[in-house]
C-alpha cells in the first residue's frame, strides 16, 4: 500500500504541495482501518493525529485542486477544491481515474497521455501538462496539472499524486496580449503583423489551387495631414476610426481590413472571381470616403488613393504589397481620389524612379543644378518689374533636364526640401546683388515657387527670416507662390503662414 516513506518521498522531492500528502495519507489510513481484523487495534504514533489535522487543513486551504491515483486498483481521489475548480459539487465526481481522463479535451487527450507516459517511464522528473478539461457548465477549462510518481521496490509506478491549477485567467490574459499585439489600438482593425499573416496564408493557398484568386488594396488618405493641422490630433484620430468603419462596411464577410500605420490601410479581398470584383469594391470605398465625418459641429472630409494588385500564384507577399503600393502612387500622381490596378509597366517606372532618385542625389552633391530667371514685364511700361526663378538640371548624360521631369520624384523622396532651400538662398543672394546694381522704385521682385512638402518644413519661416537678414534682399521684394497641389493639400494651414510671412514683408500667393 501507500507507505509512510512514500509520503515523505513525495514531499521531500519538492513535487507537491503539502495538501497532496494529506490526501494520500488519509486514503492509506482509511484502508488500514477497513482491512484490520475484527477487534484488532490500530494505534497510530503519538504525533499522527496532529499531523493529520495539519494535512487536512492544507488540502482544504490549498488554492490548487489535489488529486491522487492508485494505478494498481485504478482508484482516484479528487479534493473538494479540484471539483470546485471545475464547477462540480463534492458528490458529483466519483473515484475513477476516468473522472479526469475522460474529461480531457479530445484534441489534448493524446498529448496528455504521452506526457504522463514519459514521466512514468522516468524520462521526466515530474508530470506536467497544460490542457483543457470539461467543466460542469459544458465548457472546456484550461488547467495546468503537475504530479509525481511513486515506485515500488521493483521500480514500477504504483501511485501518482499531484495538483491541478485553473489557468483560465492566464490564458485569457495571453489571448488579450495576442489580440492586442495583432490589433491596431486606435481603430480596432488588424494591424500590419496580422495582415501579413493572412496574406501569407492566401499566397500559400494560391500556390496549391490554380483557380484561387485574391486581391490586395493599398489605401492612402489624401488630405489627412490638413485635417490634423486644422482640427487637431483628436479629430485626426476620430477620422481614422471613422474611415476604419467605412472600410469594413464596404467589404464582404471574410475579407480583411487592416491599418498599416499612419493614414495607410490595406484590404485583402479573398477568393474573388476576377479583377472587376476588386475595382468594384475600390469604387465603393472611394464613394464612402467622400462623405464627411462630423467633429465638434464641423465636417472633416478626406479622399483616398487606392492601388490594386491581383495575385497570379507567383511572387512573394512583399512583391504583392510593393505592387499595390506602386499602383497607389500612380493613382496619386494622376489626381488622387481614384484607384489604379498594378501592371508590369509600373514596375519599370518604379525602377526608373529609383534610378532618377539616385542621380538626383549625385546631382546635388556634384552641383549639377542651375538657376534661370524669367523676367516679369510690366505691360503698361514694358519694364522688368521682377524675376521668377526656375531650376534646371545639367545632367552629365541627358543634358539640360527641365524641372517638370524631376520635381515629382524630388517631392516624393523629400529631396525637394534641401533642393528648394538651396534655390531660395541662391536666388535671394543673386537678386539682392541685382537690386544693388540696378536700384529702382519699387525694387526688383523675386518670385519663388514652393510645393506642399516645402510649406510643411518646420523651419521654413525661420529660414526665410535669416535669409532676408543675411542677403539684404529689399523689404517687400520676395514673393512666394504655392503650387496648385500645395494649396489643395494645405489650404487650412495657409492663413497662419500668410500672416507670418506678411510680418516679414514677404508676399504670399
Amino acid at each position: 500500500m501507500f507507505a509512510t516513506h512514500d509520503l515523505w518521498t513525495l514531499l521531500t522531492e519538492g513535487a507537491l504541495v503539502l495538501a497532496l500528502v494529506a490526501v494520500a495519507y488519509l486514503l492509506f489510513e482509511r484502508h488500514r482501518h477497513r482491512a484490520a481484523p475484527h477487534g484488532a487495534s490500530v494505534t497510530p504514533e503519538t504525533s499522527r493525529p496532529s499531523a493529520m489535522e495539519h494535512l487536512l487543513i492544507a488540502e482544504h486551504a490549498a488554492n490548487d485542486g489535489i488529486w491522487y491515483w492508485d494505478r494498481e486498483r485504478d482508484r482516484a481521489h479528487f479534493s473538494p477544491r479540484w471539483k470546485e475548480l471545475l464547477g462540480f459539487g463534492n458528490s458529483d465526481i466519483g473515484s475513477s481515474s476516468g473522472e479526469w481522463f475522460g474529461r480531457i479535451h479530445p484534441a489534448d487527450s493524446e498529448r496528455v497521455q504521452l506526457e504522463l507516459y514519459s514521466h512514468i517511464c522516468g524520462e521526466t522528473p515530474h508530470f506536467e501538462s497544460k490542457h483543457r478539461v470539461l467543466a460542469a457548465d459544458g465548457s472546456y477549462r484550461p488547467v495546468f496539472t503537475r504530479g509525481l510518481a511513486v515506485r515500488n521496490a521493483d521500480g514500477v509506478v504504483t501511485r501518482l499524486g499531484g495538483s491541478l491549477t485553473d489557468v483560465s485567467p492566464l490564458v485569457e490574459a495571453e489571448q488579450r496580449l495576442v489580440s492586442e499585439a495583432l490589433r491596431d489600438e486606435l481603430t480596432g482593425l488588424p494591424n500590419r503583423a496580422y495582415f501579413t499573416e493572412v496574406l501569407e496564408r492566401c499566397a500559400s493557398r494560391a500556390l496549391r489551387r490554380e483557380e484561387y484568386q485574391f486581391a490586395l488594396l493599398f489605401i492612402d488618405l489624401d488630405g489627412f495631414k490638413a485635417v490634423n493641422d486644422s482640427f487637431g490630433h483628436e479629430a485626426g484620430d476620430k477620422l481614422l476610426a471613422a474611415v476604419a468603419r467605412k472600410l469594413e462596411a464596404c467589404v464582404r464577410p471574410g475579407d480583411v481590413v487592416a491599418r498599416q500605420g499612419g493614414d495607410e490601410f490595406t484590404v485583402l479581398l479573398d477568393d474573388i472571381d476576377s479583377g472587376s470584383d476588386a475595382t468594384r469594391i475600390a469604387a465603393r470605398i472611394l464613394a464612402s470616403l467622400r462623405s464627411p465625418v462630423r467633429f465638434n459641429a464641423r465636417d472633416m472630409t478626406v479622399t483616398g488613393s487606392i492601388g490594386i494588385a491581383l495575385n497570379d500564384g507567383h511572387g512573394t507577399t512583399d512583391d504583392l504589397l510593393r505592387s499595390a503600393d506602386l499602383a497607389m502612387y500612380r493613382a496619386k500622381s494622376r489626381g488622387r481620389g481614384r484607384y489604379e490596378v498594378f501592371d508590369r509597366a509600373m514596375h519599370a517606372e518604379a525602377v526608373a524612379r529609383l534610378r532618377l532618385e539616385s542621380e538626383l542625389r549625385k546631382g546635388m552633391e556634384g552641383r549639377q543644378f542651375e538657376l534661370f530667371y524669367q523676367p516679369l514685364v510690366d505691360p503698361r511700361g514694358g519694364t522688368i518689374r521682377g524675376l521668377e526663378v526656375l531650376m534646371r538640371w545639367n545632367h552629365p548624360e541627358r543634358g539640360v533636364v527641365p524641372a517638370d521631369d524631376f520635381i515629382t520624384v524630388a517631392n516624393q523622396t523629400g529631396l525637394i526640401v534641401p533642393l528648394g532651400a538651396w534655390m531660395l538662398r541662391e536666388s535671394c543672394q543673386q537678386v539682392a546683388r541685382w537690386q544693388e546694381m540696378f536700384p529702382s522704385t519699387p525694387p526688383l521682385t523675386l518670385s519663388v515657387n514652393l510645393c506642399r512638402r516645402e510649406m510643411q518644413s518646420p523651419d521654413l519661416l525661420g529660414r526665410i527670416d535669416r535669409l532676408l537678414a543675411e542677403t539684404g534682399l529689399r523689404h517687400g521684394s520676395l514673393r512666394i507662390e504655392i503650387t496648385e497641389s500645395g494649396i489643395s493639400e494645405s489650404y487650412d494651414a495657409t492663413p497662419e503662414l500668410y500672416h507670418s510671412l506678411e510680418r516679414m514683408g514677404v508676399e504670399f500667393h
